[in-house]
């Protein structure tokens, strides 16, 4: 009988044929199908590996070798690294049947719970003026929504109908509408309202303009926090600052066109 090793290759069929030993017939030699021995692979029990263990491989020759999970895994720390993507596959088991496969790494981050559903995602990008520093404006994030959870006003105002956790995400495009052509200074600040009664600290943006500036200096401010919501609370955000500072969209008659003025997300907890 000729060697193994000088057979050709070829890609095994459920119904091809292995020579083994049966351990429960008196040790004889049988043929055993490639589903037989997959399918008595599913019954083995899972346990736990210890690095000394040794698992079943091929070398670069083609022969079978045993190798020590510790050596394996120190190998893998001369390996590149590589960020993946969602189509990547990782080889592993699958449960309830112990066979192995591939799984994409799409299909393995679908499987982490996200602890907060969007509930609102509100934006405008209309200017809107602040009046001076004692005089608090409600910032408008575009036209009325409602669903379930929350609603919001055309003017801003936000009623809360389902009580639970929210994540509040804020982004403003602020800064100075009206550049006077000479170095100066502004801040605008915003604060959030429950009720009418401010919750949190007031946060502050400010912002310079250069002499010789052209267009309007703007900068975006953005502020995240969790809020315990109670059904009928009304959120507002407002703003104080110089009657020449507000809200922009860099839009029509400025150099830039960066996005929405105001942007307000909220999600619920799950």
């Amino acid at each position: 009988m000729p060697k193994i090793s000088t057979y050709n290759s070829a890609v095994a069929a459920l119904e091809d044929k292995m020579v083994g030993t049966d351990a429960n017939d008196s040790s004889i030699t049988k043929n055993f199908t490639v589903k037989s021995i997959a399918d008595a692979n599913a019954l083995l029990p899972e346990v736990l590996p210890d690095l000394t263990d040794r698992v079943l491989g091929s070398n670069l020759s083609g022969g079978a070798e045993n190798y020590e999970l510790g050596k394996v895994i120190d190998l893998t720390s001369t390996l590149s690294d590589n960020s993946p993507i969602l189509t990547d596959k990782l080889f592993g088991s699958k449960a309830g049947t112990n066979r192995a496969n591939n799984f994409t790494v799409g299909s393995i981050l679908a499987l982490i719970p996200n602890p907060f559903s969007l509930s609102l995602n509100a934006t405008t990008e209309v200017v809107q003026n602040c009046i001076d520093y004692t005089t608090p404006v409600g910032i408008s994030f575009g036209a009325l929504q409602s669903n379930t959870d929350v609603s919001i006003s055309a003017l801003g105002a936000i009623v809360f109908h389902t009580t639970g956790q929210y994540f509040v995400e804020l982004n403003l495009t602020g800064g100075m509408l009206s550049p006077s052509g000479t170095f100066s200074t502004g801040a605008i600040y915003y604060a959030v309202f429950i009720n009418g009664v401010q919750i949190n600290y007031t946060q502050v943006n400010r912002i310079v303009s250069h002499t010789g500036q052209t267009s309007s200096d703007m900068d975006t401010f953005s502020n995240t926090f969790l809020y315990e919501a109670t059904a009928s609370e009304v959120m507002e955000v407002k703003m104080v600052g110089p009657s020449t500072f507000g809200l922009s969209s860099f839009g029509t008659g400025i150099a830039f066109n960066f996005g929405q003025a105001a942007q307000i997300r909220l999600s619920k907890s799950n």
